[in-house]
């Protein structure tokens, strides 16, 4: 076992994180919104735009590029419900997983290449407040506009494109820099792989719809999943580096006939097995589920309950490690299209945002083992998880007396019809935090951390006490954990 690990980049990590938050020294101005149009022909009715600010005194100041208004991406809402459905018969119930997905750091192309403004594109205006976003400007000097929706002590992340959330976007984008986190394979393109071999994924299921394009009322579910029932297709790449196989998006992708394994606990607990027997071969129903969804120009939009849990569990993926987020204020759409050569479901186009509790966040990233082991980037990651909120958690209004904390979110995906029955609902392991990392050079549990300004930049394990715990909850000498030895 390595007894040394090199933690040499806080300080360029840092610098990163500043970088990442957009901050302008500028003071901040509000706007009111108003409603958008309803359809601009791309069946996104949610566009919308937002006024300029008014000075101190109450005049009109110029913006955007009209000089009056600019553009705001808005969010669809549940009043937006189509006041009736087309007619239709209800279809059965059909599933789909994603083949792709986006949040910060890499573009729409078929090798997901590097792109590192992706993230300005990705998400909805959540909060309906446009912050310091390049695209809605004050005329005069081209200062960015806006101000915090809710109370914070720090000027809060800027928006992207169109007044756009996606906090946690720009810290993909940051942190697919690190040496530190990539050793996870916490990058988009191995995520993407991982979802192309079968290794993990997100299944949905579209129950009570009639497969037009209005439908007033249909339900949503959204399953964990830890992959194909078959192995893995193919090979994503060493998992000494975590870098990703040259080509892997030629490789042969998931088919619609291959089952895919739910995890257990994504099914509502409080079904009885009556309940559970009344679903035959369907899934039942999801903990994570709108059952008053609906459909609108295509569009089936839903709204995801508080503290719903979207986990990309990677305990079959050899080749990438998963990632659990706890979401507040979540909202799905999905663009439902048919293929004309198959005549199964695709999505198109789709997102899930909605807000990241910054200590929720910080836990995902102790789940991966990423925890007081990296020493000084732990800690510049936590300070800033728990600091750079631009959302608040809980639901209604944007009320500027609340506290920021939650950090907004946006998950860009496309996806296809898949197939999920009941008998493939699987037990799987429960997140465990600090676990012993997948990668063999990651710093070990229990190794000390240099003292500021000692000049020294590796973690070393203490010099008596053997090797000790390299197991989650391992720690310090002779310490032990779940899957981890005592020192000698």
């Amino acid at each position: 076992m390595k007894n040394a690990f090199k933690i040499g980049l806080a300080l360029g990590f840092g610098a990163l994180l500043l970088q990442g938050c957009d901050i302008y020294g500028k003071d901040l101005l509000t706007y009111t919104g108003k409603q958008g149009p309803a359809d601009e022909g791309d069946g996104k009715w949610w566009h919308t735009t937002v006024d300029c600010p008014e000075d101190e005194s109450g005049n009109a100041l110029q913006c955007g590029p009209t000089g009056n208004e600019c553009a705001s991406e808005g969010i669809p809402k549940a009043e937006d419900r189509p006041a009736e459905s087309d007619p239709g018969a209800e279809l059965k119930p059909f599933y789909f997983g994603i083949t792709r997905l986006r949040v910060g750091n890499v573009a729409d192309t078929l090798d997901v290449e590097v792109d590192p403004d992706a993230w300005r594109t990705i998400g909805f205006d959540i909060d309906g407040t446009c912050t310091r976003s390049r695209t809605c400007t004050l005329t005069a000097d081209d200062t960015p506009i806006g101000e915090a929706s809710c109370a914070t002590n720090v000027v809060s992340p800027a928006d992207g494109d169109n007044c756009r959330d996606n906090t946690v976007g720009q810290l993909f984008q940051i942190a697919a820099t690190q040496d530190s986190l990539r050793m996870f394979g916490f990058n988009e393109p191995r995520w993407n792989c991982a979802l192309r071999t079968g290794g993990l994924n997100i299944i949905s299921k579209v129950s009570n719809y009639n497969g037009k394009a209005n439908d007033e009322s249909v339900r949503i579910d959204l399953y964990s999943s830890v992959g194909t029932t078959d192995s893995e297709r193919f090979n994503c790449g060493e998992a000494a580096d975590y870098g990703t196989k040259a080509d892997w998006w030629l490789e042969a992708e998931w088919t619609q006939t291959t089952p895919w394994e739910v995890a257990r606990r994504s099914i509502d607990p409080t079904l009885s097995e009556a309940e559970l027997e009344a679903f035959d071969k369907d899934l039942p129903d999801a903990v994570v589920a709108d059952a008053n969804a609906y459909v609108r120009n295509g569009w089936v939009v839903a709204r995801l309950p508080q503290d719903s849990e979207i986990w990309l569990n990677d305990e079959n993926a050899t080749y990438a490690a998963g990632m659990r987020l706890i979401i507040q204020r979540g909202t799905f759409a999905a663009k439902l299209e048919k293929d004309p050569l198959l005549d199964t479901w695709v999505v198109s186009e789709g997102t899930i945002a909605g807000a990241v509790k910054g200590t929720d966040a910080l836990e995902s990233f102790h789940e991966l083992g990423f925890c007081d082991n990296f020493c000084g980037n732990h800690t510049l990651f936590q300070n800033y998880l728990t600091t750079y909120g631009d959302l608040s958690s809980k639901l209604g209004a944007a009320n500027p007396d609340e506290p920021c904390d939650s950090m907004s979110l946006a998950i860009a995906f496309k996806g296809k019809e898949a197939k999920a029955i009941r008998d493939d609902i699987v037990d799987v392991k429960p997140p465990v935090k600090c676990p012993v990392a997948k990668h063999p050079d990651a710093p070990p549990h229990g190794c000390v951390c240099p003292e500021a300004g000692s000049g020294e930049t590796e973690c070393l394990l203490p010099e008596t006490g053997g090797a000790g715990g390299s197991g989650a909850g391992g720690s310090g000498a002779g310490g032990s954990g779940a899957g981890g030895s005592g020192g000698v």
